[in-house]
């Protein structure tokens, strides 16, 4: 089966910088879903002062597990945020 999870926001496109990352509302889990077909993008979470980052191949997605202040971009805008409940299953 697999995970299953709420949403809790609108879908926004995420900033493509550090000087443009959102906490996606406060969230403690966010989706980020790649919109594109098959361009491969990065994202970078910096959370607690630590920074990482994962790629997400064209239309991957992740749930990412951060901190209210935690702070979430992308290598582009056709990754998309939305912050969602803690996956089950």
């Amino acid at each position: 089966m697999a995970n299953t999870f709420g949403l809790l926001s609108v879908e926004v496109a995420a900033g493509d910088s550090a000087g443009t990352a959102s906490t996606v509302g406060l969230a403690n889990y966010v989706r980020a879903l790649n919109s594109h077909a098959s361009t491969t993008y990065t994202v970078t979470m910096v959370d607690g002062g630590k920074t990482g980052t994962t790629s997400l191949v064209g239309k991957g997605e992740v749930i990412l597990q951060k901190s209210k202040d935690g702070v979430v971009y992308a290598s582009n805008v056709a990754v998309l945020l939305t912050s969602v409940t803690p996956p089950r299953g």
